[in-house]
């Protein structure tokens, strides 16, 4: 079973949610604030449900395949040299699930895999022209996505965002 983009957050994000609660729970006298009332249970549903409009627009125009598949074709495209660690890391996958992905989207048509001349160890993943045609028509359905998500946010709360979201992130990291 593939894991979601939204449980990856959930994983990411339990280090920070950790050092929230024990912030909060300091903070309010010893009072536990719920999960569902904490910023990291909005972060993981909105993620959720930005997945779930994403993934609707996308099989109505594309069949069997996935939006984590759909991005590993955009990378591929961009940066064929990636070999698979590359790709998981920027997918934020584990090896075994992009290895299960890779094997569903060589099943489905969208890439094959070739020998790599250079280490015939390895294979180099290649856009049939089934995938290509899958990588053409992703853009026009992730900008409507897009759009449609942040319709009412403006580019100053955009960038608000993700200095806020980089910040938690450096602060986890450190």
């Amino acid at each position: 079973m593939k894991k979601s983009f939204g449980f990856f957050l959930l994983k990411s994000f339990y280090c920070i949610y950790l050092i929230y609660q024990t912030i909060t729970y300091q903070i309010n006298h010893m009072e536990l604030i719920l999960p569902s009332e904490t910023v990291f249970h909005a972060i993981e549903s909105t993620i959720k449900s930005y997945r779930k409009l994403a993934q609707q627009n996308i099989v109505a125009k594309i069949d069997n395949i996935t939006i984590d598949q759909g991005l590993a074709l955009i990378y591929i495209d961009k940066h064929p040299e990636l070999n698979q660690v590359a790709l998981a890391k920027l997918l934020f996958k584990d090896n075994a699930s992009l290895t299960r992905m890779i094997n569903a989207m060589v099943k489905n048509e969208f890439i094959e895999r070739e020998i790599n001349s250079d280490d015939l160890r390895r294979y180099r993943i290649v856009i049939t022209k089934k995938g290509r045609d899958v990588v053409n028509a992703l853009p026009e359905i992730i900008k409507a996505n897009r759009t449609i998500a942040l319709q009412g946010v403006s580019s100053k709360d955009q960038e608000d965002l993700k200095r806020i979201l980089n910040k938690i992130k450096d602060n986890c990291n450190q």
